[in-house]
């Protein structure tokens, strides 16, 4: 039997809710419902005239790119991505 946390049914093997890992060990059939009803291809390579957004990003990537070294500037106010996505610990093997 499980106990809840306020966010779904826990078991006692896990932390993680009910619905979390049930929907993790179907990932793959959901990727390949998804990819099969999309409307944009699989192709490895996607053209970005088919994405109206990809030109307003183009003209503006100076702009991004100051917005990015401004944040950079002050990169000890960033937490590190283990914090923020507990998910990303066992990819992440210090604080950075």
């Amino acid at each position: 039997m499980g106990w809840s946390n306020g966010f779904g049914l826990l078991s006692k093997a896990s932390n993680r809710p009910i619905h979390y890992r049930f929907a993790k060990k179907q990932r793959h059939r959901i990727n390949r419902i998804v990819a099969a009803s999309s409307l944009i291809s699989n192709d490895p390579v996607l053209e970005p005239a088919d994405f109206d957004w990809t030109a307003k990003l183009a003209e503006n990537w100076e702009t991004i790119r100051d917005e990015a070294l401004s944040v950079y500037r002050h990169i000890e106010a960033i937490p590190p991505l283990r914090e923020i996505s507990p998910d990303h610990r066992r990819i992440m093997e210090d604080n950075s």
